[in-house]
């Protein structure tokens, strides 16, 4: 692992409760280096979600983060304003969400949809804005992409839709790719190809990205290293064929059995 892109230090978070604190992620490290792509994985509730929403800034309103650091680039996340957060969102790193329905908007156009974050972040012309557009989703596998732009969400299969929103995370080229169960929804044949489109992002772009997954076997297919998520703590991380087949703590074992 080369420079550092993305480290996380001693994250906790949590709700707050009648006699103090319920803690959802508890003490948690770790790092991606740039370039590189990092799997988090661990079953529903072990916090992983919750912890790349909180490094996107996304995090539930009630949800507190009692401490740690979130430096990407080595700028703290959780001390700089929301308009410098705005600025990093969609441009420096974006996300790709589990179920697209929910995450594109079903009454704009796709094409609109991918425009929105270059509008946003850069000052460039109309027809600059639709060619990149066009070329992003040409670069995601999508057929006929200048048709596909007057298209609705709806219009769309779930393979489809989930291309869509790795175009939209990929339109400014960010640093740092999040990708929150983004094959979840799909039948194997489709996330055989998404993962082949997030390693072809990865190559072509030296994109960092961090994968999260209940399922081993597809961190397996993507991730050079992981890390093992239970009950809010990290109980395992090393390279992906070191963990996956010399496994050292019990509830590894478990997700891989």
């Amino acid at each position: 692992m080369g420079e550092k892109l993305l480290e996380v230090k001693n994250l906790t978070i949590g709700f707050p409760e009648e006699n103090g604190m319920h803690t959802v992620v508890d003490n948690v490290s770790f790092t991606v280096g740039r370039g590189e792509i990092v799997g988090i994985v661990g079953e529903s509730g072990s916090g992983k979600s919750m912890t790349v929403q909180t490094i996107m800034g996304l995090k539930k309103t009630d949800a507190c983060v009692s401490s740690g650091e979130i430096l990407l680039n080595g700028k703290d996340l959780l001390k700089i304003s929301d308009e410098e957060l705005a600025k990093i969102q969609g441009n420096d790193m974006s996300m790709v969400f589990q179920e697209p329905m929910t995450s594109l908007n079903p009454v704009k156009k796709i094409g609109w949809q991918v425009a929105e974050s270059l509008k946003i972040h850069t000052s460039l012309p109309d027809t600059e804005i639709h060619r990149r557009v066009v070329e992003i989703l040409s670069n995601v596998g999508l057929p006929k992409p200048e048709e596909l732009c007057d298209k609705y969400p709806h219009q769309l299969s779930g393979g489809m839709r989930q291309r869509v929103m790795i175009a939209m995370a990929m339109i400014c080229w960010p640093k740092l790719l999040i990708c929150d169960e983004p094959t979840t929804a799909l039948d194997v044949t489709v996330q055989a190809q998404i993962l082949q489109l997030l390693r072809k992002i990865h190559e072509e772009a030296n994109t960092s990205i961090l994968f999260i997954s209940h399922d081993l076997n597809v961190v397996k297919e993507v991730c050079q290293r992981v890390i093992v998520m239970y009950r809010g703590k990290i109980v395992e991380t090393g390279y992906t064929d070191e963990v996956l087949y010399h496994p050292k703590h019990d509830y590894t074992k478990h997700l891989i059995a």
